[in-house]
């Protein structure tokens, strides 16, 4: 960051070096034909000019001149003006010069000494005066091909925008992203990476062309962006200790985590933080300087790596809702393809199984995540631990705690089911029969529907909803040179989806949910008592932290005998 400001400066020195107080003594030579300078020029009328109308463009252009020199801004662009209207094109060609020239300056002005600090107002209108000043360039070019200063200033400009646009688009993020935690992080970071992908994997098929090549090179800094927020990431997850114990289990089944294993646990998740910006990074690389084929491989990889991080953050009733979601989507993808008389592109059948694997893994994660999240919530009900907030009403908690244990048991039992019917799917996407898959998406999809009936009401609402509008609701508005994330997670580009995260249930489903206890909670307050769980998380292992790190400590003890 402090070299791409450092590089911000010298840009805006150089672009305004040819903006420096206006002098008079050139203005005779200028419009005699010689070479420009890199200051507005001026100069003392010759005698032949002095005796001419006052409406002559040369006199016009002096007059500019010894305005903009005596800081009068204002009436020296109005005479340059004037003067460009001339049929004089080499006086219209300096007069065009010498309006950007006022541009530039008064740019550099306005940004100050700190452009990567400007408020929203002062880019705006600092970049009009920057887009000005470049029109006004090129009037002058299309007047005088032949000035190699003036192409300098379009090109040294042209960079500082482009360059500065990166800056407070970094500088944005990493301001908004100070008020998220790990989890609405780690999600926003996912979806911008897969739209990411998505734009690269839509160039493959294109034409080399310099339309094709700018869109790369624009891809490229995005990504390199996108990477150097993983360290905000790291960051984050080492101020907040957050970990799901169960998320990095071995499989299925295994709950239990050896005592004082809680560190390896949180060393092995900052592992896969730093093996998503390194492929990330390789990705910004590939699209700078290597093969686009490369580049969308790179961010298939960042994208599983990131996704394996927000498994080990989010509750298992997210994980639901997005399979769900990402279910639907692959079969509204497949459909038009096992209905083809012709084989569909490899490439989009190749696409649609790389997506289908991603429920694979979720069902594969989901019986795990659901019995550690029913162990922190029963013994949080219990009141296992001291110095904890109170456990919720006897009724309430007895109502969501009787339907997680039910729900968690409809989990263990049928998401090994979606994991085999979604892996069956996909290896018959991999191997280019749609047809044969899509019976076997519908029939998981049936299953995942049955696992999001189970679920007591207030958690399938709260499911529905993005961590980062339950959780972090002022953080909720799209951040200033975002990507539009038109691939969330759980979503298949180029699928109808449903809006919100997760897709809605079915009739039959949602008259099963309506029939359920009376004593159902609101999805406000299952969310609550689910940030209790989560919290309770936290408290213990910064706990057991401070309980490992005194042991460890040694003591001195005063022998008085």
């Amino acid at each position: 960051m402090r070299n791409a400001l450092l590089v911000a400066v010298v840009l805006v020195t150089a672009v305004v070096a040819v903006a420096v107080a206006v002098t008079a003594g050139d203005c005779d030579s200028q419009t005699a034909g010689t070479a420009p300078s890199s200051k507005p020029e001026a100069g003392a009328a010759s005698a032949q000019t002095a005796v001419a109308s006052s409406n002559d463009s040369r006199s016009i252009f002096n007059r500019a001149c010894a305005s903009a020199a005596a800081g009068e801004r204002d009436r020296a662009v109005a005479l340059f003006s004037q003067a460009a209207m001339g049929e004089d094109e080499l006086v219209a060609a300096r007069s065009c010069y010498n309006l950007g020239t006022l541009d530039a300056q008064q740019a550099r002005d306005l940004f100050g000494n700190e452009p990567a600090a400007a408020s929203p107002q002062t880019r705006e209108e600092g970049l009009s005066l920057l887009l000005q000043a470049l029109g006004h360039y090129r009037d002058s070019l299309d007047l005088d091909p032949q000035q190699t200063d003036v192409r300098i200033n379009v090109e040294l400009i042209r960079l500082w925008i482009q360059r500065m646009k990166e800056i407070w688009t970094q500088r944005d993020r990493r301001d908004q992203r100070r008020h998220l935690d790990a989890t609405a992080m780690i999600e926003q970071i996912e979806a911008d990476q897969r739209e990411l992908r998505s734009r690269s994997r839509a160039l493959l098929d294109q034409p080399d062309s310099a339309a094709r090549r700018e869109t790369v090179c624009e891809l490229g800094a995005w990504q390199q962006l996108l990477a150097e927020e993983m360290g905000t990431l790291e960051r984050t997850l080492l101020a907040e200790p957050s970990v799901s114990e169960a998320s990095l289990t071995d499989g299925p089944g295994d709950t239990s985590r050896p005592p004082g294993d809680e560190e390896a646990t949180d060393d092995a998740m900052i592992d896969l933080v730093d093996d998503a910006q390194e492929t990330m990074f390789e990705a910004a690389d590939d699209l700078q300087q290597g093969p686009l084929e490369e580049a969308v491989a790179d961010q298939s990889s960042a994208v599983e790596l990131l996704d394996e991080i927000r498994l080990s953050l989010v509750p298992f009733y997210r994980v639901v809702n997005d399979a769900l979601r990402m279910q639907r989507d692959l079969i509204d993808a497949v459909t038009p393809m096992a209905q083809q008389a012709t084989a569909p592109p490899p490439r989009e059948v190749q696409d649609v199984a790389w997506n289908q694997q991603f429920v694979v893994r979720w069902c594969q994660w989901l019986p795990t995540q659901a019995q550690q999240w029913l162990h922190e919530f029963q013994a949080m009900s219990e009141g296992e631990q001291e110095g904890e907030s109170p456990p919720p009403a006897p009724s309430e908690g007895e109502s969501l705690l009787g339907g997680l244990t039910r729900c968690v048991k409809v989990v263990c039992r049928t998401a090994p089911k979606v994991h085999d019917l979604a892996s069956q799917a996909a290896a018959d996407l991999n191997s280019g029969k749609p047809a044969l898959a899509l019976p076997k998406q519908r029939e998981a999809l049936a299953l995942l529907e049955q696992i999001l009936a189970s679920f007591p009401q207030g958690i399938a609402q709260a499911g529905r909803q993005p961590h980062a509008q339950t959780d972090q609701d002022e953080s909720a508005h799209v951040e200033p040179g975002r990507l539009p994330s038109s691939a969330a997670i759980g979503s298949v580009p180029g699928a109808q989806t449903q809006a919100g995260w997760a897709a809605l249930p079915t009739a039959d489903t949602t008259k099963r949910l309506e029939a359920q206890s009376q004593g159902a909670l609101s999805a406000q307050q299952a969310e609550a008592l689910m940030r209790q769980v989560r919290e309770r998380q936290r408290q213990r292992r910064v706990l057991e932290r401070q309980f490992r790190a005194a042991q460890e400590q040694t003591t001195t003890v005063e022998k008085d005998w």
